[in-house]
C-alpha cells in the first residue's frame, strides 16, 4: 500500500560545466537517490528505443527466456547466462516457470539484458555518457565499473506493486559500493507507474544477498524486519536519470492494466573494491566488467 501523505522530493538539472553542486551532493549523502531531469536528451533516449526494437525484430529465439514474476528467476541458469551475453526476457501468462519460447511471441518481451552496455555498440555509447561518469566520480565512485544493464520495455502485471530491491543484494562488493542509475525513456508518473521509495531508505541495512556455495543458489538473510510503505515518489520523464544507492530499496507501482514503460537501467560498481565471487550475477574470467573509457 502506497502512503497517501507521499513526497514529491527536490529534482536537479546536471551543470553543463559537468559540475555537481553542493546541494546535490548534500542530497544524495542525506537520501540515497537524486533525481536529474534531461541528463539525456530526446534524440539520445529515441536512438536507444529505436535500437532496443530493432534488436528484439532481430532477436535469435535460443537467447530468449521467459522470466518469473520477481523481474527474473535468478535461481535459473539464464540469469547466469544472461550476465555474459544479450538475453531477451518474456513474462509468460502464469510465469511459474521459466522456459524457452518461439520467436512470433517477441512482441511479450519484458525486458533485454544483462550485458547490452558492452555487446552492442549503441548501448555502449549511451552507456559511457562523460557526464554520467564525472557524476559518479563525484558521488565517489573513483573507478566505475558497468557491471550490469538491463532495458526494460514493461513492468510486471501481477500486481500492482513490484518488489521492493536493493541493487547491493545482486553486485555485493565489499566495502559496498553499487550505485543503480535508471534512464526514462518515456514520462512515468503516478498516473502511468513509476518508482517510489521511503525516507532515507539507504540508511537502513542490507537485508540479504542473492549467492552461490558450491554451485547451490542460496539467500543468505542479513535482516528480517519489514521495509515500510513506500513515502516518496520518483516521477521522470523522458531523459530523466535517476541515481540511486545500492541499498535505497525501491518499488516499482503501477496501475492495474499493463502499460508499456521503456527504460534503462546501469548499475555501477566501484573498481577498488573485491567483487565477491559467490555473487549470483558473474562473468567469465575472459569477460570482466569495464569502465567508461575504452578503446574501439
Amino acid at each position: 500500500m502506497i502512503n497517501k501523505n507521499y513526497i514529491h522530493p527536490k529534482r536537479f538539472k546536471w551543470d553543463i560545466n559537468n559540475n555537481i553542486s553542493p546541494s546535490m551532493l548534500s542530497f544524495w549523502q542525506k537520501n540515497g537517490f537524486l533525481i536529474i531531469d534531461n541528463f539525456y536528451s530526446i534524440d539520445e533516449c529515441e536512438k536507444l528505443k529505436n535500437r532496443a526494437e530493432l534488436l528484439v525484430k532481430n532477436h535469435y529465439p535460443e537467447n530468449e527466456i521467459s522470466c518469473s514474476l520477481n523481474n527474473y528467476d535468478i535461481k535459473n541458469e539464464s540469469f547466469k547466462f544472461s550476465a555474459n551475453n544479450i538475453a531477451f526476457f518474456h513474462e509468460d501468462d502464469n510465469c511459474k516457470e521459466l522456459k524457452s519460447i518461439s520467436k512470433n511471441e517477441g512482441k511479450n518481451i519484458k525486458e533485454i539484458g544483462h550485458a547490452i552496455h558492452d555487446l552492442d555498440p549503441i548501448f555502449s555509447n549511451f552507456s559511457r555518457k562523460k557526464s554520467l561518469a564525472i557524476l559518479l566520480t563525484s558521488l565517489g565512485i573513483e573507478m566505475p565499473l558497468l557491471a550490469k544493464s538491463t532495458y526494460i520495455f514493461t513492468h510486471s502485471n501481477y500486481d500492482k506493486y513490484s518488489y521492493y530491491n536493493q541493487d547491493s543484494s545482486i553486485l555485493y562488493t565489499e566495502p559496498e559500493s553499487c550505485i543503480g542509475c535508471t534512464i526514462s525513456l518515456g514520462n512515468e508518473t503516478i498516473d502511468t507507474g513509476c518508482l517510489w521509495t521511503f525516507s532515507q531508505g539507504h540508511l537502513g541495512p542490507l537485508k540479504k544477498r542473492y549467492l552461490y556455495n558450491n554451485e547451490n543458489f542460496e539467500i543468505l538473510n542479513f535482516n528480517n524486519s519489514v521495509f515500510p510503505e513506500p513515502n516518496i515518489v520518483l516521477q521522470s520523464y523522458v531523459g530523466t536519470l535517476i541515481v540511486q544507492h545500492g541499498r535505497l530499496p525501491c518499488i516499482f507501482k503501477m496501475k492495474d492494466k499493463k502499460l508499456s514503460q521503456h527504460s534503462y537501467k546501469i548499475n555501477i560498481i566501484d573498481g577498488r573494491t573485491e567483487y565477491l565471487k559467490n555473487n549470483i550475477f558473474n562473468r567469465e574470467q575472459s569477460f570482466k566488467f569495464s569502465g567508461f573509457f575504452i578503446s574501439k
